[in-house]
């Protein structure tokens, strides 16, 4: 697995208007990486990415009017809204 939670990780999809919502149950981003995730080539320390998923999914966001936002869920696990106009 190249991506992924580890053990019983819960991966939950929701799209609904002009948003696609991804949330999960890991372990979330890392508080000094939060913001600079979506841009090109940063990754999480030991990640086996080389840090372009999120990018590229920001990009496509913004050409399409968009934006990706990214957050840490109350508790564990993070969330990631695309919305586009």
């Amino acid at each position: 697995r190249r991506h992924g939670l580890p053990g019983n990780g819960v991966i939950e999809v929701a799209v609904q208007d002009n948003q696609v919502v991804v949330k999960d149950n890991g372990p979330g981003f890392p508080t000094e990486l939060i913001d600079s995730a979506p841009q090109a080539f940063v990754a999480r320390p030991g990640s086996p990415g080389v840090g372009l998923g999120l990018s590229l999914a920001s990009m496509i966001a913004e050409k399409h009017g968009g934006s990706l936002r990214l957050e840490n869920r109350n508790g564990s696990g993070a969330r990631a809204t695309l919305s586009c106009s």
